[in-house]
């Protein structure tokens, strides 16, 4: 599981030289690695039954930047809704 979620997460919010572009969200590659990821979560019953929804929405979220072909900075967004936050 540790190697689906490191995939992920190297894919949104990638390191060193790529860190500021944006991601591919119209690739189905992107697309193919949440779903594989929230599989094996369920088949291995890692899940939480908490998380369930926001497990859905995200893979929601994920259906909805492929439809659009969105091309999306994860990583910038974050630090603005970082920055945006009260201290």
């Amino acid at each position: 599981m540790l190697g689906h979620l490191e995939n992920l997460a190297g894919k949104l919010f990638p390191e060193g030289k790529k860190s500021g572009q944006p991601v591919d969200f119209g690739d189905a590659r992107q697309l193919d690695i949440l779903s594989a990821s929230l599989r094996l979560a369920v088949r291995e019953k890692l899940a939480n039954p908490d998380f369930a929804f926001i497990s859905r929405a995200e893979l929601g979220l994920f259906s909805l930047l492929h439809r659009l072909k969105a091309q999306v900075s994860p990583r910038d967004i974050w630090s603005r809704v970082d920055n945006d936050a009260p201290k």
